[in-house]
């Protein structure tokens, strides 16, 4: 029996709101389980986790394919086959947002503000300021920068929140590309 067009492009669909929402979810339940972990190995612990949902998800959309395609699942093997190629696809396209900012930031600019990190020149000078604009009664408005910067501590969240945005927007093309590769695989009755 031939593979039904309609399904794979509605399971497609599925595949990219599922590994839309995959980041969102995690970076909910994230913090509660890998309380201490920092920069990159917070962000790899992250993807890891993307891909165990993302394996999950694949699994059961593909296995939607090959029970259409061969009226039952025949080949469990091969639904396997295609969801380690799309949980790969999608754990190396997650890596995207985790490691190269323009990539992040094109996405993640979108919804907040990316704010530049505080190096001790510019700590003194945002003093400086600071102390300036009390005494002229000024202040910056809100959502806006204040002349300096951030601290490490306050970089490494915002970068991490960026790289939950970015690898939402990431992920959620991974996932659909990665479910079209895998039905290759098992779509196959064999």
């Amino acid at each position: 029996m031939p593979l039904n067009s309609n399904l794979l492009y509605g399971e497609m669909a599925a595949s990219w709101l599922a590994h839309l929402a995959i980041p969102v979810f995690i970076s909910i339940i994230f913090p509660y389980f890998f309380y201490g972990l920092t920069g990159a190995v917070k962000m790899l612990a992250f993807i890891g986790l993307c891909c165990v949902l993302s394996f999950v998800f694949q699994s059961g959309f593909l296995s939607v394919i090959q029970a259409s395609s061969c009226n039952g699942i025949h080949n469990v093997s091969h639904i396997l086959k295609g969801s380690i190629v799309a949980t790969v696809i999608t754990g190396l396209t997650l890596l995207i947002p985790a490691f190269i900012q323009p990539m992040r930031l094109m996405v993640s600019q979108l919804f907040q503000n990316h704010l530049t990190l505080l190096t001790p020149d510019m700590a003194t000078f945002q003093q400086t300021l600071a102390e300036a604009a009390v005494k002229l009664e000024q202040g910056a408005t809100a959502g806006q920068q204040k002349g300096g910067g951030i601290t490490q501590a306050e970089y490494d969240a915002q970068t991490f929140q960026e790289f939950t945005i970015g690898a939402s927007y990431w992920g959620a093309f991974a996932g659909a590309y990665g479910f079209g590769i895998g039905s290759l695989y098992a779509g196959s009755c064999k």
